[in-house]
């Protein structure tokens, strides 16, 4: 009865969807990249300015499509150089040019896998000198918190 129904199906003209329906669709989700952890942390109190933002993903970002900006809570702009790929594959990292006194800053970010589909998020630090919390990479509180996916 089901080759029936496929036999059908494809002569409607539908045999991208008939095809789909005999094999199975596979899931697109688990091939688009998230954001695994950075340096420095989310919501971490760092001792010094960082000289440089670096992000690592789940999967391989495509560093021609990927921007880091570092801003002051109050919205001032704090100037970084070109993202750049790193030793690891995952991971890309821009150098902090601009002063970072002492106060919170928030690292937006936006990047694309080879599939092309764009996520984006953003994330926030402080800049302490009393601050005993390390500014080492630390993952993100929730898998995919502070992300948006571009369609």
């Amino acid at each position: 009865m089901q080759e029936i129904a496929v036999l059908e199906t494809l002569r409607r003209g539908a045999a991208p969807l008939a095809l789909a329906a005999i094999i199975g669709w596979p899931s697109a989700a688990p091939f688009h990249l998230a954001l695994k952890s950075s340096t420095p942390g989310k919501d971490a109190a760092v001792q010094a300015a960082p000289k440089e933002i670096r992000l690592t993903f789940t999967a391989k970002p495509e560093v021609a499509l990927s921007d880091i900006r570092v801003s002051s809570a109050a919205g001032k702009a704090v100037e970084t150089g070109k993202v750049a790929a790193t030793a690891d594959s995952l991971t890309v990292a821009a150098p902090v040019v601009g002063p970072m006194p002492e106060g919170a800053y928030v690292v937006s970010w936006r990047t694309a896998g080879k599939d092309g589909h764009v996520i984006r998020g953003k994330f926030g630090f402080t800049v302490s000198a009393g601050s005993a919390v390390s500014a080492s990479a630390r993952p993100c509180a929730t898998a995919g918190e502070g992300e948006e996916h571009a369609h």
